[in-house]
């Protein structure tokens, strides 16, 4: 069983992704956050008929490219925050019978969209972001002020 994070090296090329073919069948985690994947690269995590966790947030998948996620029973965690995909997305989400968390604030899912995915997957968790008045609340309590020195001691 293989974990593996992609890290976003200055010139990117998705051969390295790609040549994970041949052990597709031995990674159940895969991390390729922040990486500009496409097809060809989706095309290898669909391979992954084993995958337990996977993060694709802020990459530039759509809709199109979330299709490839059909078939992987094993999916429990998906991280797909930050992306373009939309409500068309809901049905193939509703599909990984398997999916325990997922991610999903800056998408394009409506509520009445997390609401069915809910509705097909009652014991799923839906992180879809913070409210904003929590958040700015959040903020406030949780920042260390600039004008207040902080204690030192010698």
């Amino acid at each position: 069983a293989l974990s593996i994070s992609v890290f976003l090296p200055p010139n990117y090329e998705p051969k390295p992704i790609t040549d994970l073919k041949r052990i597709s069948n031995n990674i159940i985690e895969l991390d390729l956050s922040g990486i500009p994947i496409g097809e060809q690269e989706m095309d290898l995590v669909a391979q992954c008929k084993n995958l337990e966790w996977l993060e694709l947030d802020k990459t530039p998948i759509t809709d199109t490219e979330l299709n490839k996620l059909t078939g992987l029973d094993q999916l429990s965690m998906l991280k797909v925050y930050g992306t373009g995909i939309t409500d068309q997305s809901i049905s193939i989400l509703k599909d990984l019978k398997g999916l325990k968390s997922l991610y999903v604030w800056e998408t394009q899912i409506s509520d009445v969209g997390l609401k069915d995915i809910k509705g097909a997957l009652p014991d799923i968790q839906i992180n879809d972001g913070i409210a904003p008045e929590l958040k700015a609340a959040f903020i406030e309590k949780d920042t260390v002020s600039d004008s207040k020195p902080l204690n030192k001691t010698s």
